[in-house]
């Protein structure tokens, strides 16, 4: 054997002896609670280590974190587990906290505030500033990472990496034995007052970026800026009242709702509307410059009934697709499966709409439909000339279906009616010519038409009803980085609460709440139930119960296209609920979720014949002398069936201008009639062929409510 040989033998006999003997000294500090002893070593100086990784060796540590983190502390994460994985030579993957990886693991790093003992443990080092985190290693060997926010655990997360893996030991990641850290970065934090003409608030923890509140009635663009303070409390909101009544702002309303409180100013030289807001069970306020709304004071008026004067909710019949297939027709697509159009009758024949119909339904016939309806539940003459009153008109969200209907009465019968106010709280996005189209044909036609742009917590009064917003899209906003916290468009939708002057009480909801078939079950928990959560803890008092949110009433959200809003309707428990969708019977139902949501209504008390759909009927609650009486009309201007007619080779025949039959279209009229009888000189084999009118395609469905047309 040569002497190279001979060499390496020796040597790696004395490694393997080495390594037998360090193992032999590890093993001696299993029970310090720490884990496996092959992660625990000692150095000269007599300090025991913990090592996470080391070069070329497959690790056990597993990176996990908290699913909710946003983009920019997961890409931190993400370079941590880069560059451990490059430095050290090893593969390493890191892994959110989800109902997929929840197996609590022996060795991990814990990252963000996790529901795990390690992370309050870790947490409990914080010391309440804005900007601070924490990093501990735990007496089982785990190490957690929190902080106060998400700006500081990303900070965290990159000075970990930048100290302990960058410029740390070569050939392995290892810390102490009751390693612990805290850091103050509070003012290395740029985060500025964007509200130059509004006092700072003091107290709590600024978001480290504002929010844009979105357009108004026609401008687009954004018309305001939202500041969010977290960690705060009642005495400091009060105290910042104070210091804007000491800078010239001039109260206009206060509002208090379970704790929560809610104040409107003007600006010291003029009408812009300043409004602020606690919510007191999460210590958030937020402070909100509004360029576009008018005063509460310079909009309400108020009126008491008359004896024999009612108010009324109704929900107007419209085409929905019979089929109730959801998110579209599933016959001919023809009719669609959504659509919502409310209507508020107040005391004084003045009315309230509520959103509109899609475009399908908003045809010329149905309008007129619709303008006959107006004049007969107000009482007004329209031969005589006098106006229907719209005393507002809330678009829920930006969706066709629910602005098209009503946008169409708006622009085309300015002459027969009036106008008053537009309500709505739509966030900035893109594709909004459309509604700077429509604003602008509503300002040339109603020239003293006022804009609300409406905030969480106003109470606004009209006549004899009063609105309360219970939810924005402002609400729904990350109070550390003033983010959006939604993911779809739906969930845009502001949330109101009509009482009446009798007590009587509906909430709606619009389509809060989202689609059904495009999410699944754990973006859904994500998504929907945290921000379902910040809803509900505004209005949940101390024994868990929901005084303010119980109402007599409730638009069903969505059309009943969700199946995850139970606690929403256990909260609301209403009486009535108003479906806006197909009225087939239950077992008719196409889509799992619609026969959900109606077990859901009916296991919070609502009788199934409270249950009002709005394909064939228009369901009316009135409001008469402490009673609610519910009216049923049928539904009219429906597309009728009619026939129209081809030659022997399937040719369709018009009329032109002289009243002659051919089979050129352009210039000339399709000829038609409802009876298929017709017949044509020199046209001894023409055929009639029948088109569906609406009605054929509803009754070959038994309805929800048996009802004679």
């Amino acid at each position: 054997m040569d002497m190279k040989k001979l060499l390496a033998i020796l040597l790696a006999a004395i490694m393997l002896l080495s390594v037998l003997v360090a193992c032999k000294e590890k093993n001696a500090t299993e029970d310090s609670g720490y884990p496996s002893s092959d992660n625990t070593d000692s150095v000269g100086d007599d300090k025991e280590y913990v090592v996470f990784y080391e070069k070329g060796v497959e690790p056990v540590y597993q990176i996990i974190y908290d699913p909710t983190i946003n983009s920019t502390t997961k890409t931190s994460i993400t370079n941590l587990a880069s560059k451990i994985a490059d430095k050290f030579d090893i593969f390493l993957k890191e892994m959110p906290i989800s109902e997929d990886f929840d197996i609590v693991q022996e060795y991990e790093i814990i990252i963000g505030n996790t529901a795990r003992p390690e992370s309050t443990e870790a947490a409990k080092l914080l010391k309440g500033k804005g900007f601070e985190y924490a990093i501990k290693l735990c007496d089982n060997g785990k190490l957690a990472i929190v902080a106060s926010n998400a700006t500081s655990l990303s900070q965290a997360v990159n000075d970990f990496v930048n100290t302990y893996v960058n410029n740390g030991d070569p050939d392995r990641l290892a810390l102490e034995k009751g390693f612990e850290l805290y850091v103050d970065i509070s003012e290395t934090v740029n985060v500025k007052w964007k509200l130059s003409k509004v006092p700072e608030y003091d107290g709590g923890v600024l978001a480290s970026g504002s929010y844009a509140i979105g357009p108004s009635l026609a401008v687009s663009g954004n018309t305001g800026t939202m500041h969010i303070i977290s960690k705060t409390n009642i005495d400091e909101f009060n105290a910042y009242i104070g210091k804007l009544k000491d800078a010239g702002f001039k109260e206009v309303t206060t509002n208090e709702i379970n704790g929560n409180k809610y104040v409107q100013f003007t600006y010291p030289t003029n009408n812009q509307t300043l409004y602020t807001y606690i919510h007191a069970a999460k210590g958030e306020v937020r402070v909100i410059s509004d360029n576009s709304s008018v005063p509460e004071n310079l909009t309400e008026y108020t009126y008491t009934p008359k004896e024999g004067e009612y108010a009324a909710i109704y929900q107007f019949a419209m085409m929905y697709d019979p089929c109730a297939g959801g998110s579209g027709n599933t016959s001919d697509g023809k009719y669609p499966n959504n659509g919502n159009f409310i209507i508020i009758k107040l005391s004084d024949n003045k009315v309230i709409l509520i959103d509109g119909g899609g475009p399908a339904q908003a045809t010329d016939k149905a309008t007129e439909a619709l303008i006959d309806f107006l004049y007969e539940i107000t009482g007004k003459n329209k031969e005589a000339g006098e106006k229907i009153i719209v005393a507002a008109w809330h678009i829920t969200h930006f969706h066709g279906d629910h602005y098209e209907f009503a946008n169409k009465l708006f622009s085309n019968h300015s002459d027969i009616i009036e106008l008053e106010r537009v309500i709505h709280n739509i966030p900035n996005g893109g594709g909004y010519g459309r509604l700077t189209t429509m604003g602008q044909n509503i300002i040339k036609n109603f020239p003293t038409r006022q804009f609300i742009k409406c905030h969480t917590g106003q109470s606004i009064q009209l006549g004899d009803v009063t609105i309360d917003v219970l939810l924005t899209h402002e609400d729904l906003t990350n109070p550390e980085t003033s983010g959006s916290l939604i993911m779809e468009q739906n969930d845009q939708s502001t949330i109101l609460k009509f009482t009446f002057s009798d007590g009587r009480t509906f909430i709606s909801l619009g389509d809060w709440g989202g689609d059904w078939s495009s999410i699944d079950e754990l973006a859904v928990n994500r998504r929907y139930y945290e921000n379902e959560e910040h809803f509900l803890s505004m209005y949940r008092d101390k024994d868990g119960n929901y005084p303010f949110l119980k109402s007599d009433a409730v638009q069903v959200s969505h059309h009943a296209i969700n199946d995850w809003m139970k606690n929403i309707y256990n909260a609301i428990d209403p009486d009535y609920a108003f479906i806006p969708q197909a009225d087939v019977k239950y077992n008719l139902y196409r889509g799992g979720c619609f026969k959900m949501v109606i077990d859901q209504l009916k296991a919070t008390g609502t009788p199934e014949e409270n249950i009002f759909h709005a394909n064939r009927i228009t369901h009316g609650l009135l409001f008469k002398d402490g009673e609610v009486e519910h009216t049923m009309q049928g539904i009219t201007g429906y597309d009728e069936g009619y026939y129209y007619y081809t030659d022997a080779s399937g040719n369709k025949l018009y009329k032109d201008s002289e009243g002659k039959v051919t089979i050129t279209a352009t210039g000339n009229t399709l000829i038609t009639d409802t009876d298929g009888k017709q017949t044509f000189a020199g046209i001894t084999d023409a055929k009639a062929v029948y088109v569906k009118g609406y009605m054929d395609y509803v009754n070959k469905y038994e309805p929800f409510y048996n009802f004679e047309y």
